[in-house]
């Protein structure tokens, strides 16, 4: 079966790029206009090229808004590799002028996993909110990690590059704690800026993030511009611990963020609040547990990493032994292509 992967963004966009990537069976990427018409266009063109018998469509994320197009125009099997709904980037949203884009967002995804012949999303804990809070058949639903594109990183790990913010400091010996998020409520950015002031004689804490921020301690690094694949493996190679999201936010229960795959494929200590998401690829012994999410508990949990040497070590072990069996690239790809030989 030949899977045409179709996206209006670059084909190494976010989670649907690692896995076309690693696709291993017959494949090829188009790229879609914005506009409508020219999609219609597209999807016709396709039509008259390829067989529905021996082809299959798989929209990449976020391409939701395409699935109506092709189940009307075409016979294609059509397989939404969505990961999560559209309308979980704007339900903590509460401003009056967003209401209107949480009302379609959902009802773009409503739409789309019910026309779709098959959704992919990014956990099983996912799949059980998607068939509860949208009504879909979850014999329709499948689940694949969102894992990161290794090949980018594989060039880039013979070449590592130590950004210009780090080098002083990093001259000096200091160990480092890596977080690198949006500053959102969900990211617990500025919990991660009060447990680094609790820290300051203890370690330094690199931060890159999206936005302009002011530090409050001497012992934090801000990077807020584009970081470069060379940087990141830097980044990754010589931090002591991986920071991940730290919030109570309900989304988390169902949703494994790329830092945790970044860190797993470095064999990096990930420092994390416990969730049932997260327990799909990791076990207890592969990170180490954020309990209180608060300024004092994180930073405890920081400091145990630190201190621990022994500790450290088995989960830098564990957690690139789970992702190893359970998220890499290869594993990604060849799951994908089962659901594509998986006919509806």
């Amino acid at each position: 079966m030949l899977a045409i992967y179709v996206s209006t963004l670059d084909p190494n966009y976010s989670r649907s790029g690692a896995i076309f990537a690693s696709d291993p069976g017959a494949k090829v990427f188009i790229k879609f206009p914005s506009e409508r018409l020219k999609q219609v266009r597209k999807i016709l063109e396709l039509k008259r090229k390829h067989n529905p018998n021996d082809a299959c469509i798989v929209l990449m994320s976020p391409n939701h808004i395409l699935v109506p197009f092709f189940r009307v125009l075409s016979r294609f099997q059509v397989i939404l590799d969505a990961g999560w709904p559209l309308s979980d980037s704007t339900q903590n949203i509460t401003k009056r002028g967003l209401k209107p884009k949480q009302i379609l967002n959902r009802l773009i995804d409503k739409v789309s996993f019910t026309l779709a012949n098959q959704v992919v999303l990014e956990s099983k804990n996912q799949i059980a909110s998607v068939e509860e809070r949208f009504e879909i058949s979850g014999a329709k639903l499948f689940w694949i990690f969102t894992g990161f594109n290794e090949l980018e990183f594989s060039k880039a790990k013979e070449n590592p590059e130590i950004p210009a913010e780090c080098r002083y400091e990093y001259d000096k010996g200091k160990q480092f704690v890596f977080f690198r998020g949006k500053s959102n409520s969900e990211s617990g950015l500025d919990l991660v800026l009060s447990a680094a002031r609790l820290l300051k004689n203890d370690v330094n804490f690199v931060l890159a993030t999206n936005t302009t921020i002011v530090p409050g301690s001497p012992n934090v690094i801000v990077i807020n511009r584009f970081v470069s694949i060379e940087e990141l493996v830097w980044l990754y190679t010589h931090s002591t611990l991986v920071l991940g999201q730290i919030s109570n936010m309900e989304r988390l229960n169902r949703t494994l963020p790329h830092k945790l795959f970044e860190a797993a494929y470095f064999s990096k200590c990930y420092v994390s609040p416990p969730s049932p998401a997260l327990f799909e690829l990791l076990n207890e012994d592969s990170f180490i547990s954020v309990s209180t999410i608060t300024p004092v508990g994180l930073s405890e949990s920081i400091k145990k990493g630190l201190l621990d040497e022994e500790l450290r070590s088995q989960c830098e072990k564990n957690i690139n032994q789970n992702y190893l069996e359970n998220a890499s690239q290869l594993f990604l790809g060849a799951r994908m292509r089962e659901i594509i030989e998986t006919k509806k």
